[in-house]
């Protein structure tokens, strides 16, 4: 699937929230050579051995991390009800 995005992710860097089983994957490195910060989707925190769940967000979105935080975690918790 990244691979047909990759001209989009390269020229628009969007918000992408993606899941992933496998930990030696060469998605998240190649998400971090193109600036982008790789957060864990459920723990919200930096990846971590137990991520399969992930958000990256584009250098151009990190000043308002605690911000998109702030609105995943309210999201997370009103559709799984934490």
């Amino acid at each position: 699937m990244f691979r047909g995005a990759e001209r989009t992710i390269e020229s628009d860097s969007p918000i992408l929230i993606f899941g992933c089983f496998k930990r030696n994957n060469s998605i998240v490195p190649k998400l971090m050579s193109l600036n982008y910060h790789i957060f864990d989707a459920e723990r919200f925190s930096g990846d971590s051995e137990k991520t399969t769940n992930y958000l990256a967000l584009p250098d151009k979105y990190a000043s308002f991390e605690e911000q998109i935080f702030y609105i995943w975690i309210k999201e997370y918790e009103s559709n799984w009800k934490i």
